[in-house]
C-alpha cells in the first residue's frame, strides 16, 4: 500500500482488505480523539481520509454509510455511550432553504464540495442539541434517503447561521 500525505491509495486492493483497512483507520481516529480531547474540539474524519478512492462525489453516500456503520460497530463493541454521527455538508446560501429534498438523488444534488465526515459526541453535546440564534433542526425520513439500516437511530437536517457569516450553513446528520 502506498502512503500519500496521510491518505491511503486503496484502488485495486481486494474489498475485504479495504474494509479491514477502513475499520483500522476509523478505530485509530476514534481512539485518538477520545484520548487527546478531539471529541471536545469536534475533530472529524472525512471519508476521503479513510480511503483515497472515496474522493469521488458519486461514492460519498455509500462511503459515508459504510464508515458510519463501522464506527457504530466499534462504539458498540467498546460499550461506549458516545454518539456517532455522519455529516453530509450541503450547499450554503444567503437565505434559508429549509428541508428541500425527499430522495437520495435530491440530497446528492445539494452536496457542497466537502466530503461527508464522521463525528463523535459526548451525550448532550451534539451540534443539533446546542441552542443558538438562527438554528433550524428538522427530522429527516432517513429510510427514503438511505433505505433500511439498523445502525441509524435518527437523521436530522440542520441549518444555521454563524454570527460572523452572511450565509446559512446546511448539513444532514445521520445519527447512531
Amino acid at each position: 500500500m502506498q502512503r500519500q500525505i496521510g491518505y491511503n491509495k486503496m484502488v485495486g486492493i481486494p474489498l475485504s482488505s479495504r474494509k479491514n483497512h477502513h475499520e483500522i483507520v476509523i478505530r485509530t481516529w476514534m481512539d485518538t480523539i477520545a484520548r487527546d480531547g478531539g471529541i471536545d474540539r469536534y475533530d472529524d474524519l472525512h471519508v476521503d481520509q479513510i480511503d483515497d478512492h472515496w474522493k469521488a462525489q458519486n461514492l460519498w453516500v455509500s462511503a459515508g454509510l459504510e464508515s458510519f456503520e463501522l464506527a457504530v460497530g466499534i462504539r458498540d463493541a467498546e460499550e461506549s455511550d458516545l454518539t456517532v454521527a455522519l455529516a453530509f455538508p450541503l450547499e450554503s446560501g444567503e437565505f434559508r432553504k429549509r428541508l428541500s429534498f425527499q430522495t437520495r438523488e435530491e440530497l446528492e444534488r445539494n452536496f457542497d464540495a466537502t466530503p461527508p465526515s464522521l463525528y463523535l459526541f459526548c451525550p448532550g453535546t451534539e451540534f443539533w442539541t446546542q441552542t443558538a440564534q438562527y438554528v433550524n433542526v428538522e427530522d429527516v425520513d432517513w429510510k427514503s434517503l438511505f433505505g433500511s439500516n439498523n445502525s441509524i437511530k435518527k437523521c436530522l437536517y440542520m441549518e444555521y447561521k454563524r454570527p460572523t457569516s452572511e450565509d446559512y450553513i446546511r448539513s444532514v446528520f445521520v445519527v447512531g
